[in-house]
Order: C-alpha cells, then structure tokens, then sequence
C-alpha cells in the first residue's frame, strides 16, 4: 500500500490516520475482536471435570439402553433445563458439578435440545445465552463433540438478540465439529437468508408441546407393566433367581421339552382362572415359572390370546402383572411378556399401549423377532383378525400335540 514501508509499525487507535480512527468518523465503532468473542462459549480444560463428564455419560448410556429409560432421562433433563434456567435468571453464573454433567449428556437428546430452543423466552434471552454458553465451555477434548448442542442454543439465542457475529462463530464451531448437525445447520442458512428466528420458537414449542404429552401417557402407559419398584420388589428377584438356576440346571430331552411347554400353559391357565374368579395374586414360585417358561418361543406363540374377547382384561391384567416382576437383574426376560401384553391390548383397540410394551419389548432386546412384526402391523394399520386366525390354528395344532405325548 502506497505510504506504508515494510517493517513500520502500525498507527495505534488514537493516531487520527489509524482504521479506528477512520471508521469512527464514519460512525462505525469497532466491535469486539473475534478471539474475545469466542471466548464466551470455547472450552477449556478441566482434568477433574472430564473424568466426572465421562462417568454422566456412561450412566445416561445405559439409563437410555431401553425406550423406557430414554423418556424417564429425558424428562429429568427437562426438569434440569427448567432448575438452571432458574439458577441462572436469579443471577448464578454456575451450577453444581453433578448439574452440569447431567445438563451436557441430557441435552444430546434432540428432544432436550427442541425443549432448550421452545424457553427461550424473551425475557430469559440474557440467563439462556449465560447458561449454554457456561455448559459449551465444559466440553474440553475429549468432549468437544457434546459441546455442539449447547454452541447452537447459544447461537439462537444471541440470533434472537441479534448478535449474528457471536451466532455465526459458534455455528461454526458446531459445524466444524459436526457437519451434521441438523439444527446447526439450519439455523446457520436462516441468519444468512434473514428469517425469523421466532419461526423456530413456534416450531420448537409445538414439538414441546407433543413431547410433553408423549412423556406423560408412556408414563401412564407404562404404569401396567413397567417393573414394580416398591419394597415388595426385593422378593422377585430372589424368586427368579432360585427358579433360574434350577430351570437352566435341566437337561431335556425334546419329549420332556414338549411336555415342559404344556406344563406352563397349565399353570397359565390356572393363573387366569384365578384372576377371573377375582384372585388376581400368585406366589413368587407360580409367577418366576411362569417367566421362565415363557422365555422358550414355542411356549410363548402357545400363550398368545387366541380365545373370545370376554378373556381378554384378564389376559391383559395377568401379562402386566407378571411383568412388573422382572425387576433388575432379570429385566432381560420381560420382552415375551410384554409381547404378549401388547397383542391383547391390539386386539382390545388399544395401539398406544401396543405400540409402547412391543417397543419397550424391543428397547430390551432389539433382536426380539415376535415383537418387531407386530409392531410393524399396528405402525402399517394392519387387521389384527387376520394374524388372530393363523394364531388359532397354532394354538390348535400345539393343544393336539398333548394327546399324541400322552400315549404310551
């Protein structure tokens, strides 16, 4: 540039020659220098908060191992979302160690992120900005992937306030590290095009809405069967255990195999007799067997409903009462029993419960083959007769494999 010589150095911001200078003139003050705005919401390190960081995120793992434990987190971190906003808005500029580890790993659920974006109220737009910008400053490598969340809740927030240089920094920050992320993205061409933030206010808050009413019937839902978690509970898996080590200790033959699958219709029977005739209570001994037959394919296809729609509430009651016993550690062999909780229920009319034990059924054994086609039946509108009739005739050809075992 004419009248610069190399090595000189530059005017300081008074010199009435200086950029400064000119651009005051032109009554356009300077901002902030990027470095010191990316400083609201880079992270640095902390080795003891990483080391706590990592242990949320393996206990929010495996709380989510099953869609059940996915909606219980997710209503926690909503509750979490709503304690720090109020931390925040009475003038906290940090939360407790355990807060913020559980905020982080919560909000890589898309819905908490939905449910972060629909309070951004306008009043709140100082505390939310504070707030996602201090849990972003805690995703230091190795977690500087957990961070992209909370930096494109940061950038809507200062998008709302209209500080579109701090918005378009994080976003790039969240986009660097994952180039994926959808809603980074998003928001990312709306303040290039201009559109009205408040057009993802509307959506987020209509997504809250329905997650919210989702949350509360899987909990109203899950009520029926979900595992029973009162002081009676410490019983169940005594019971199951001595049943399970005498029920694997047997080495069968197929006859004795047959023979073993009717006994546990038998005892099925009996059990429904029971609830019919208003005694819906079985021992601890009648209930493990039960759940320990079940788990053998052929005995569970045997006890699927096939009987008139006067059997069905107690059909219904026995499944969810026999469910609520497979308390941890045995919560693996719940899926035939929901499975077939869920195939009453459809047959009853009710898909909501349907759709929710075959999912759970599949949540603890994503392999679970009766669970899926069902599942994939009600999602499609399927006629549930049509599957009742090819149920029929199994439960017939299995009720005459009695006679031909029993003669000598």
């Amino acid at each position: 540039m004419d009248g610069c010589c190399e090595g000189e150095p530059l005017p300081s911001p008074d010199d009435p020659t200086s950029v400064v200078a000119q651009m005051t003139r032109l009554g356009r003050a300077p901002g902030p220098r990027t470095r010191d705005i990316v400083k609201e919401f880079r992270a640095t390190a902390d080795p003891g908060f990483l080391e706590d960081l990592h242990t949320a995120a393996d206990h929010f793992n495996t709380r989510c191992a099953t869609n059940a434990g996915r909606d219980s987190t997710l209503a926690l971190t909503l509750d979490q979302i709503d304690a720090a906003m109020r931390q925040f808005r009475d003038g906290a500029n940090a939360l407790s160690r355990a807060l913020t580890t559980q905020l982080i790993v919560g909000l890589q659920d898309d819905a908490a992120v939905e449910a972060g974006v629909a309070r951004a109220e306008d009043d709140d737009l100082p505390h939310a900005r504070r707030l996602w910008a201090y849990l972003a400053r805690h995703c230091a490598e190795p977690f500087t992937q957990e961070a992209v969340p909370m930096l494109t809740l940061f950038a809507f927030v200062a998008g709302r306030q209209g500080d579109l240089i701090a918005a378009r920094l994080a976003l790039r920050d969240a986009i660097t590290t994952n180039p994926e992320y959808e809603l980074a993205t998003g928001i990312h061409l709306g303040t290039i095009d201009g559109e009205d933030p408040r057009e993802w206010l509307a959506s987020a808050r209509e997504g809250r809405a329905h997650r919210a009413a989702h949350l509360q019937h899987a909990v109203e839902v899950a009520s029926e069967y979900r595992p029973t978690t009162d002081t009676t509970a410490v019983r169940y898996p005594e019971a199951l255990d001595a049943a399970t080590s005498h029920h694997y200790d047997q080495v069968l033959s197929e006859e004795e195999r047959l023979l073993a699958r009717h006994g546990t219709i038998d005892i099925i029977n009996g059990a429904l007799a029971d609830f019919r005739n208003g005694r819906p209570q079985l021992t601890d001994e009648i209930a493990a067997r039960i759940i320990l037959g079940l788990q053998d394919p052929h005995t569970r296809d045997a006890a699927l409903s096939t009987g008139g729609d006067s059997d069905l509430p107690y059909e219904r009651q026995l499944w969810g009462y026999i469910a609520r016993r497979c308390v941890p550690p045995h919560k693996g062999k719940a899926p035939p029993l929901l499975t077939l909780l869920g195939w009453v229920a459809w047959r009853q009319g009710d898909t909501v419960t349907a759709s929710h034990a075959f999912t759970e059924a599949l949540g603890i054994y994503p392999g679970y083959t009766m669970a899926k086609p069902l599942l994939d039946g009600i999602r499609m509108q399927c006629d549930p007769a049509r599957l009742l009739a090819t149920y029929r005739d199994a439960a017939a050809e299995f009720a005459a494999s009695r006679p031909d075992l029993d003669t000598p």
